[in-house]
């Protein structure tokens, strides 16, 4: 899967595991940006760092400036703002 950074540079996943993909930290939005995954039962992006069930990672970080638009990526175990 490919998109584009806050800036508009390129970025793709290159290999998805199999599960969700778990953060470490959250993703950090200062501009605009669209993720349009292949369906939420296949894209997942978990809040839950050590996959041990507990949310501990806010999936994302919108500043002022930013907007994000997701379409078929699922969203679990994230940290509400």
């Amino acid at each position: 899967m490919v998109g584009a950074d806050a800036q508009g540079a390129p970025f793709g996943l290159e290999s998805v595991q199999q599960g969700p993909e778990r953060l470490a930290s959250p993703l950090a939005i200062a501009g605009t940006i669209s993720i349009s995954g292949p369906g939420s039962d296949q894209l997942r992006i978990s809040g839950d760092s050590g996959g041990d069930g507990t949310a501990d990672v806010r999936p994302f970080e919108i500043d002022a400036a930013g907007s994000l638009s997701l379409a078929q990526v699922g969203i679990e175990k994230g940290i509400p703002p």
